[in-house]
């Protein structure tokens, strides 16, 4: 992948997603994807589970909760998420608060 900057609002539209892309897999060897997205309040992600990637997710501003697994989880602004990576489903979800 040749090194290059990408604005977090450029990416193509994911559809019927909140999200863009701003890395896609295929431009990195298969190896990284990168999305953005800006989430009102409420805005839910559905539940769901990546079988070839795994995912990281950090907050800039206002707050995340969601449930990874039998789990529930808050990032807050300037922190990271990952879902549980010992649950071998994977599934997981989110809500912008």
């Amino acid at each position: 992948m040749t090194a290059r900057s990408v604005a977090w609002d450029s990416g193509e539209a994911i559809p019927g997603t909140y999200f863009r892309h701003m890395i896609k897999r295929t431009d990195a060897g298969g190896r990284l994807s990168s999305q953005s997205a800006v989430l009102q309040p409420g805005a839910l992600a559905a539940p769901h589970s990546h079988r070839d990637e795994d995912e990281f997710t950090f907050v800039f501003r206002g707050r995340v909760g969601g449930r990874v697994g039998e789990n529930d989880v808050v990032a807050l602004a300037g922190s990271a998420r990952t879902p549980d990576l010992a649950d071998p489903t994977g599934c997981h979800r989110f809500r912008a608060r």
